[in-house]
C-alpha cells in the first residue's frame, strides 16, 4: 500500500492510501447529507470520491490547501470530518448512496447503510485495520483543527508515530 502526505498549509501527516480513501469515501458520504450543498462543495465532494475510487499509489489528491481557503470553508469541512468520526465511533450507519463498494481501505464494504465495525470479522488482522482507518479519520480532524504541526520531513508525521490525543 503507498502513502500520501495530506497536507493542509504548511502541516499534515502521511496516510496509506488505502485509509485516506476510506477516509475520503466517508468524507463524501457526509457531505451527501447536507440539505444544501453550495457549489464549492459539491466540486470538494466529485473530486474527493474520484480520489477515494481511482486507485492511486501514492500522492492521493485532497486539495485541502484549495478546498479550505478561507476559514468559512475550513470550518465547514471540519465539522463534516468531526460528524463522519463521531458517526463511526458511535457505529452508526454510514449515509446510504447509491454506491456499492466492494473494497475501500483493505477491507469490504459492500452494503452502504452498514456501520463499519459490522463489517468487520472479529480477527485481529480486521480490528487492527479498522482501528488505522479510524487513526487516519482522526489525523484528518485534527488537521482542520490546527493541531497537527508536523511537515513531510518530519518523523513523527509517519502513521506508525502518530500521536493522537
Amino acid at each position: 500500500m503507498g502513502t500520501s502526505f495530506v497536507k493542509y498549509k504548511e502541516h499534515g501527516f502521511w496516510a496509506h492510501d488505502g485509509w485516506l480513501e476510506m477516509v475520503l469515501f466517508v468524507l463524501v458520504r457526509e457531505i451527501d447529507q447536507l440539505d444544501e450543498t453550495p457549489k464549492w462543495l459539491e466540486m470538494v465532494r466529485n473530486e474527493w470520491l474520484q480520489s477515494a475510487s481511482a486507485g492511486y499509489m501514492g500522492c492521493v489528491p485532497t486539495r485541502l490547501d484549495e478546498f479550505a481557503a478561507s476559514d468559512e470553508h475550513r470550518s465547514i469541512l471540519s465539522r463534516i470530518a468531526q460528524s463522519a468520526l463521531m458517526r463511526v465511533e458511535r457505529n452508526l450507519p454510514l449515509p446510504k448512496n447509491d454506491l456499492i463498494v466492494e473494497h475501500w481501505g483493505g477491507y469490504p464494504l459492500t452494503e452502504p447503510n452498514l456501520p463499519l465495525q459490522k463489517e468487520i470479522d472479529d480477527t485481529s488482522r480486521d480490528l487492527e485495520a479498522f482501528e488505522l482507518f479510524l487513526r487516519t479519520l482522526k489525523m484528518f480532524v485534527l488537521l482542520f483543527e490546527g493541531q497537527i504541526i508536523t511537515t513531510a520531513g518530519d518523523q513523527e508525521a509517519l502513521p506508525h508515530l502518530w500521536v493522537i490525543p
